[in-house]
């Protein structure tokens, strides 16, 4: 059985009409949700909605009432990347967190491209883990964020 609130796709309450609209995934409709496990939903500079799901990033379309999906794939396995927390950077773009081995994902809301940023044992500047935690930026533009197990602090400055 499935722990109690997963793969429920996502819910929008209309308080007007107390009434609920769930949009789940379905397969073979590239228009609805990337995948009914919704992990995080974030109202980005312009407005626009984001979700983040196990199979990548969704960007809910309220003129059609649907979705566009950017799924990430790992490159090694095929396998989708389960996104879970977005932030917004000061150039619009998005950083977002992973959980043991995908690491940390930059996303170019212009190209549409995502980059991927791991950990190796041998890079001391590098990532401290691939499980990436509690994004945030400050003022400065300056992206910090958690690592787990080792229970790091870290960060990245891009200009």
């Amino acid at each position: 059985t499935k722990p109690p609130f997963q793969e429920e796709g996502l819910w929008r309450y209309d308080a007007t009409t107390n009434t609920a609209t769930i949009f789940r995934h379905k397969i073979g409709d590239s228009s609805s949700i990337a995948n009914d496990n919704i992990h995080w939903i974030y109202n980005d500079s312009l407005g626009r909605l984001w979700i983040t799901t196990d199979n990548g990033l969704s960007l809910f379309d309220p003129m059609k009432n649907n979705f566009i999906n950017y799924p990430l794939k790992d490159n090694n396995t095929g396998n989708f990347i389960p996104l879970n927390e977005i932030k917004e950077d000061k150039n619009g773009n998005f950083w977002l967190g992973t959980i043991q081995p995908h690491g940390l994902v930059f996303f170019n809301t212009q190209s549409r491209i995502f980059a991927r940023y791991l950990a190796h044992e041998k890079d001391p500047y590098g990532l401290a883990s691939n499980d990436v935690l509690n994004l945030f930026i400050d003022h400065s533009g300056t992206l910090w964020f958690g690592a787990a197990p080792r229970q790091v602090l870290c960060h990245i400055h891009r200009r």
